[in-house]
């Protein structure tokens, strides 16, 4: 019988969320980065090539209202505790962020974690190409992420004015303004 590795992942994310209830670090975890108060550790995971990006960084480097009320900052950034952000930062080392990482992007990447900390920046890109093996590993840490990710609540603002939001708008409008042209012309038709 072939493996299934997505109850191998289900089975480790349970493993993460208890790690994250219990809210103690486990001290077989390999640890090369440790999350000082004060100062900023992010963890950005860009997916689709760019499509998406999701951020977490930690609480004690900046209020969780800077990030929140910056209309500048990513609609998609959340903050974290510092002791959920290393808990995080670990479980990601034991998957090989650190041991398979590049000191650039890679711009052929599918999918990337990049952990910046002190001026220091490491990036963890996925292909397709990948050997089986590291891809499981990959998406096992995209999914501990994920997980992480989603557990923290933020309550961001935007302004109206974003580009996306600018060009939802414009095709909008576009929409509206055929709709209407079509209407005046099947009225038209119909005197």
């Amino acid at each position: 019988m072939a493996p299934r590795p997505h109850l191998f992942l289900a089975a480790s994310l349970a493993g993460f969320l208890c790690l994250q209830a219990c809210g103690t670090s486990s001290p077989a975890l390999p640890r090369v980065l440790t999350v000082t108060s004060g100062e900023r550790v992010q963890i950005t995971l860009i997916t689709d090539q760019g499509e998406r990006v999701f951020k977490v960084q930690n609480a004690s480097s900046g209020s969780r209202n800077e990030v929140y009320s910056d209309p500048e900052s990513q609609a998609w950034t959340k903050v974290l505790p510092d002791k959920d952000l290393q808990q995080l930062l670990d479980v990601l080392t034991a998957q090989g962020l650190f041991e398979y990482s590049a000191a650039a992007p890679i711009a052929t990447a599918r999918d990337t974690l990049m952990v910046e900390s002190a001026g220091r920046s490491w990036y963890w890109a996925h292909n397709n190409s990948d050997l089986a093996t590291l891809r499981q590993k990959f998406l096992a840490a995209e999914s501990y992420f994920l997980t992480a990710w989603n557990q923290a609540v933020a309550y961001s603002s935007t302004s109206m004015n974003r580009a996306d939001l600018e060009a939802a708008s414009a095709r909008a409008q576009r929409s509206s303004t055929d709709a209407q042209r079509k209407l005046r012309n099947l009225q038209g038709k119909t005197n």
